[in-house]
């Protein structure tokens, strides 16, 4: 179901910025629930997805999710395709996927990523992400949420721009823009 509902948003951002016409960009975030590998991650950076995926095992028939301006979506035994990819804003700055956004305790002791900001990389670039805090920090106070972060999902930023990003741009934000605001009652 997650792969079927990922292509359907992102599917339909990329129609709408094909009718804008060109140089018109597509920017996402999302929590997908999916880690970096798994079949939404994929679909949405290589704009598909085999049927032979594992996670397609459980995308359902294509009548089970449908929008009235798209059709009919889901597997159905067919590859999903995108008609462009969508790249990732932490990996295009750090190279990778942030080690967390998601940091739980018990009974789940999940830590990953699940968060992400998704932009259209031939009409966008990234000039700064917001640096995520390092698990040291987390487990201060065990997981999230905490007093510091107070969900259990990392806030996630970035700052697009058309065209190049400029050579004197800092490519990370401290954690300490997010984490610096007065929390006390007025």
């Amino acid at each position: 179901r997650q792969v079927a509902q990922a292509h359907a948003v992102v599917a339909a951002g990329c129609a709408l910025a094909e009718k804008m016409g060109e140089g018109t960009a597509v920017v996402m975030g999302a929590d997908l629930n999916s880690i970096p590998g798994s079949g939404v991650y994929q679909l949405i950076t290589h704009a598909t997805l085999a049927a032979s995926h594992p996670h397609m095992q459980h995308c359902g028939r294509a009548d089970d999710v449908s929008m009235p301006s798209f059709g009919k979506l889901g597997g159905g035994g067919a590859d999903l395709q995108l008609t462009m990819p969508l790249a990732s804003a932490y990996a295009a700055v750090l190279g990778q996927e942030p080690l967390f956004t998601n940091f739980t305790g018990p009974p789940y002791n999940f830590v990953g990523t699940l968060d992400y900001i998704f932009f259209s990389p031939g009409s966008l670039r990234v000039t700064q992400v917001l640096q995520l805090p390092t698990e040291d920090t987390v487990r201060l106070e065990r997981c999230l949420p905490s007093s510091r972060f107070p969900s259990d999902h990392l806030p996630l930023f970035a700052h697009l721009a058309f065209g190049e990003s400029p050579p004197h741009v800092s490519r990370l934000l401290p954690t300490s823009l997010v984490t610096s605001a007065d929390n006390s009652p007025s």
